[in-house]
């Protein structure tokens, strides 16, 4: 499968790679740019990315049951969403993902007139990402790029205490969330 045509839409050699001086993963491997020329990179990541892909990917494959869309697409924050590429290789999970320019000052502007749209996605993929257990929403982890927000390192959402509560809220019945008596059942009583 090739990185760079499933990412940066073109098929390329890499040109350059550099680390990251990011969080150490799995016996401190660390997160890699990899460069194929022409401002077209990917970033290689040690670790699991299939989490991070269901919760804020973009463009998800089909499965066996059909479309598929990530948690933040079902929120309506798909402006918020990227590329993700897992893999497995003996048993070893690793993955690609869609670079994102951020260091640029252009990249933090926000237009006045997308303001509220930008700012509508991020509280709807706030308020979905707190939903799927989503606790290392910091700083470091929250990216600008082109005037849009973007969640990463998102692999500690969807624990399994993170589901159950979902799954509870997601059962209640509407009537069990309100309890407050109504007017008509004050005058009968």
């Amino acid at each position: 499968y090739d990185i760079a045509s499933c990412l940066v839409g073109s098929e390329m050699c890499i040109r350059d790679s550099r680390l990251t001086d990011s969080d150490p993963h799995k016996q401190g491997n660390r997160v890699a740019i990899l460069s194929f020329g022409a401002d077209r990179q990917v970033v290689y990541k040690p670790r699991d990315v299939r989490i991070d892909e269901a919760l804020s990917g973009a463009h998800l494959a089909p499965d066996a049951q059909g479309p598929r869309q990530s948690l933040l697409e079902m929120a309506g924050a798909d402006a918020m969403t990227y590329r993700f590429l897992p893999r497995q290789q003996a048993n070893v999970d690793y993955g690609y993902v869609q670079f994102l320019p951020h260091s640029d000052a252009q990249d933090h502007v926000i237009d006045a007139t997308d303001a509220p749209r930008v700012f509508g996605d991020l509280g709807r993929a706030i308020g979905a990402l707190m939903l799927a257990g989503a606790s290392d929403l910091h700083h470091e982890n929250i990216m600008v790029s082109g005037g849009r927000f973007y969640f990463t390192d998102l692999e500690f959402a969807l624990s399994p205490q993170a589901i159950g509560y979902a799954m509870q809220l997601l059962s209640r019945q509407p009537c069990l969330l309100y309890t407050s008596p109504s007017p008509r059942d004050k005058r009968q009583s």
